[in-house]
C-alpha cells in the first residue's frame, strides 16, 4: 500500500509539472512561495524600520499603529496562494484526523522534554524524534514569546529553517517536520551528502 501511495503522489507531482502551476512540482512551489514570503516579510521589517520609525520592526506587526502593514502581508499571502497552489497547500497541508496528529506532537514534545530535564548539559538531541520534540518546543515558545509566527524575526526564523534543514537528512524527522511545522513554518532543504 505504502508503495502504491507513493507511486501515486510522483503521478500527481508530474501531472502537476505538465498540467498546473508554474512548470514544477508542487513541493517546489512551495519553496519558491516561502521563499517570497520570507524575502516579503524582509522588506517589510524595513519598511517599518525605516517609513514607520518602529525599531523593533516586524516583532510589533500585529500593534494596532501598524494595522495596514498587517493588511499589506495579508494580501501578500493572498496573492502567493493564487499564484502558487503547492505553496497554499502546503500551508493548508493538515493530517485528517487531527487530534491524533496533535496528540503525535505533543508526545515528541513531551519526550524531548524528558530528555532535556535528564540531561541538562547537553544541547543537541541526536533522535530523530528527540529533534522533533525540540523543533516543536522551539516553535511554539517563538510563537509564545512574538504572538504569532509572522511576527517572528526574520533572523531567528532562518536559525529555525537552517536547523531543521541540517536534521531533515533523517526520514523520520523530515516525515514529522512536514506533519507538524511545514504548513507554518515553511518548507526545509535538505543537503545528503552521499
Amino acid at each position: 500500500i505504502n508503495d502504491v501511495d507513493a507511486m501515486l503522489d510522483d503521478l500527481a507531482a508530474q501531472g502537476h509539472v505538465l498540467f498546473g502551476g508554474h512548470g514544477v512540482t508542487k513541493e517546489a512551489e512551495a519553496r519558491v512561495g516561502s521563499a517570497l514570503l520570507n524575502q516579503f516579510k524582509l522588506e517589510l521589517d524595513s519598511k517599518m524600520k525605516v517609513i514607520d520609525g518602529d525599531p523593533d520592526g516586524i516583532t510589533n506587526l500585529y500593534k494596532k499603529r501598524h494595522a495596514a502593514r498587517l493588511l499589506e502581508l495579508q494580501t501578500f499571502k493572498d496573492e502567493l496562494a493564487n499564484e502558487y497552489a503547492g505553496w497554499k497547500e502546503a500551508r493548508e497541508d493538515i493530517v485528517a484526523n487531527v487530534q491524533v496528529r496533535d496528540e503525535d506532537r505533543r508526545y515528541h514534545k513531551r519526550m524531548f522534554e524528558r530528555w532535556q530535564a535528564a540531561n541538562p548539559d547537553t544541547i543537541d538531541p541526536v533522535r530523530p524524534d528527540l529533534r522533533v520534540g525540540y523543533l516543536v518546543d522551539w516553535a511554539e515558545t517563538l510563537e509564545r514569546r512574538y504572538g504569532d509566527y509572522d511576527a517572528v524575526p526574520l533572523d531567528q526564523l532562518r536559525t529555525f529553517l537552517d536547523l531543521a534543514g541540517e536534521w531533515a537528512e533523517d526520514d523520520y524527522f523530515r516525515i514529522k517536520y512536514r506533519q507538524f511545522l511545514r504548513s507554518t513554518w515553511g518548507t526545509i532543504e535538505t543537503v545528503k551528502d552521499d
